[in-house]
């Protein structure tokens, strides 16, 4: 499974005239927390290195951030380990309580076609501001007053804490690389390491990890086709501690649709890509694979998709009488 961080959303309230670098760079020292006790022990070195930024630049950016209490509540700072040869600062993270999302650590090393590493940097950055005023869990912004049915960027600009000069020109160059795209009032985060919802631990046994992973292959599916995807939608109840969802249409897409991106992965190392793909007959477990379906069902691709679409598409009857039980799960 895929390594992933919890990204509180104040990370919007950071200051400071290098907020695109410093929420890059807050970004991964939370991405070396310790869940258990809060504290991410990394050196500045390690981040300029795995950034790719020059030190120089990453020292004034953790200067700023240790003064920001909404991310980090304390710093300890200068610990000596190997001999002496190396410092790192000892970061105690500010809790997040259930204002987060979610991101994949792959955000920090992929190669998002942008030639210009500081730029790169930059735009990442402002995937993780966007990211903290979607939607709840979705990866779309709809702006509250649109400008000709289209994104209000001082809207944007004004709530992720940029100024319009500077979030102009890196939302530009960030739907030229394709980690955004306009929609109708809004826009969309493309990037797939910025998690639409959120992920489920593989060794719950309460939580239905098997849901999520088939609307991340609808998902993923629609970003690859070009199409604006569904919102999940779940409905979620809090009881005694407790989060329980249920979502009628996602449950009886998975209840035939159980085919996962792992499954297909065991296949393609055991028998290759190509065997697959010349002897597809072979194979009837893809029929049970909802990327290769919707590949087969929807050739004439909308701009946009609902999971209701969806259904209709696969043949699923989507109507809930009285007498069923819509399936509960928990997190």
């Amino acid at each position: 499974m895929e390594h992933y961080t919890t990204i509180t959303r104040n990370i919007n309230k950071i200051d400071g005239n290098n907020k695109l670098i410093d929420a890059l760079v807050y970004a991964y020292i939370k991405a070396r927390m310790n869940y258990s006790t809060y504290i991410s022990e990394v050196t500045e070195k390690e981040i300029a290195a795995k950034l790719n930024t020059p030190l120089r630049t990453i020292v004034s950016c953790v200067s700023r951030l240790k003064k920001n209490r909404l991310l980090i509540s304390k710093v300890d700072e200068n610990a000596v380990i190997d001999k002496g040869y190396k410092t790192y600062n000892k970061y105690h993270i500010a809790k997040e309580n259930d204002n987060y999302y979610f991101i994949y650590n792959s955000l920090f090393k992929a190669n998002i076609g942008i030639d210009n590493n500081t730029d790169a940097c930059k735009v990442k950055g402002l995937l993780l501001l966007i990211k903290s005023v979607c939607l709840k869990e979705t990866n779309k912004y709809i702006s509250s007053k649109p400008y000709k049915g289209s994104i209000n960027r001082t809207e944007l600009a004004n709530l992720i804490g940029l100024d319009n000069k500077t979030l102009n020109k890196y939302l530009e160059i960030a739907i030229e690389a394709k980690q955004i795209k306009l929609i109708d009032n809004g826009l969309l985060i493309l990037n797939k390491s910025i998690v639409p919802d959120f992920v489920e631990a593989e060794q719950s046994n309460t939580s239905k990890p098997i849901y999520t992973k088939i609307f991340h292959l609808i998902y993923y599916w629609c970003i690859t086709n070009n199409i604006v995807p569904p919102n999940r939608n779940d409905t979620i109840i809090k009881k005694n501690g407790k989060v329980y969802r249920t979502n009628e249409l996602l449950s009886r897409i998975a209840g035939k649709y159980s085919i996962t991106k792992e499954d297909i992965q065991e296949l393609i190392t055991k028998y290759g890509i190509e065997y697959i793909k010349a002897n597809i007959d072979k194979f009837p477990i893809l029929n049970s694979y909802i990327p290769y379906v919707l590949n087969k069902r929807i050739t004439n691709k909308p701009n946009e998709i609902s999971l209701e679409y969806i259904t209709k598409a696969l043949n699923i009857d989507a109507s809930f009488t009285s007498n069923e039980t819509n399936e509960v799960w928990t997190l």
